[in-house]
């Protein structure tokens, strides 16, 4: 097991004293530089958390619990991955080493009130679920998924009922939604697909409340990001295309809040800056304002972004 390494990053007393209590339904996010933000949803405007400067970060990985975020990155001058919390009401960054500093983390999120992550091996192919302690980066095998064959997509966790979904891609053309429990064996595998099979290529999901179905969003090319309606069996159909936007952010870039979907995507002509598009579940943007100061962000969360819909 890798050191342990602890770090502390704090504001100046007279901004730390100085920082907004963000409520729990107010959006924050990670950018690729390591700045811990609050996202305004209606102008795009942002407000500065915390600075934690990091080599690199791990798509996907980022969680909230009420007003702490957490997420996978390398601490700046290191190579090793560590698991960051950051207090979005005092300013406060800590970071532990992680154990398994091989694999990549494609997703985080809390399970029977515990930190949980998504752990792929591109080399081996290897994949499960594993618990995170957060306070000391240890974490253990829940559930394996290695016996799926598939690579779990970056980003894409949510959760209906009892039990938690997420995105595979067995191969670059196809999706498969999966499904687990927090309990070991109880991983199965739907392959994504419209009414007349065809691979409905969904790189994002998030529940929508008043159907009971998921919110995919699908890339069937390069400069089109769909919204689609995935069932629980895997079909999929998709109702329509997001306009004025070219892909999707990398990172859990899909969020919710109540019944409004938001995502962080790319418009036309405009690789450097992200806007963060409001739609409906039938895919009318309802606004796309852009993202204060260039910042690229690679997840965002809601406090309360999982409203779990009751098992059907």
């Amino acid at each position: 097991m890798k050191t342990l390494i602890t770090s502390l990053f704090l504001f100046a007393s007279a901004v730390l004293f100085s920082l907004p209590a963000f409520a729990a339904n107010t959006l924050v996010g990670l950018t690729t530089s390591g700045v811990v933000y609050q996202i305004d949803t209606t102008t795009g405007a942002l407000t500065q958390i915390v600075d934690s400067p990091i080599t690199n970060f791990e798509l996907g990985a980022t969680a909230r619990k009420g007003n702490v975020l957490y997420y996978v990155a390398a601490p700046s001058g290191t190579s090793e991955n560590a698991i960051y919390s950051v207090n979005t009401t005092t300013g406060l960054a800590i970071f532990y080493d992680l154990d398994r500093n091989d694999d990549h983390v494609t997703a985080l999120f809390f399970g029977s009130g515990k930190l949980h992550g998504i752990f792929y091996n591109p080399n081996t192919g290897a994949a499960g679920v594993y618990r995170i302690n957060p306070i000391t980066g240890v974490t253990t095998l829940v559930v394996d998924l290695t016996a799926l064959a598939a690579e779990p997509v970056g980003g894409a966790i949510s959760r209906i009922g009892d039990f938690y979904y997420t995105l595979a891609k067995p191969t670059t053309d196809t999706r498969q939604l999966i499904r687990f429990k927090l309990k070991a064996g109880s991983a199965k595998a739907k392959n994504i697909l419209s009414s007349t099979g065809t691979s409905i290529l969904c790189d994002r999901i998030k529940p929508n409340f008043k159907n009971g179905k998921f919110v995919c969003l699908a890339s069937p090319s390069s400069t089109q990001v769909d919204v689609c309606r995935l069932g629980l069996s895997g079909v999929a159909q998709c109702v329509g295309t997001l306009t004025n936007t070219e892909r999707l952010a990398s990172g859990h870039t899909l969020m919710h809040s109540g019944n409004s979907f938001f995502a962080l995507v790319y418009a036309p002509g405009e690789p450097n800056n992200q806007h963060l598009l409001k739609f409906t579940p039938a895919g009318v943007t309802k606004a796309s304002p852009t993202i204060a100061s260039g910042a690229l962000f690679v997840g965002a969360r809601f406090g309360k972004e999982e409203d779990v819909i009751p098992a059907g």
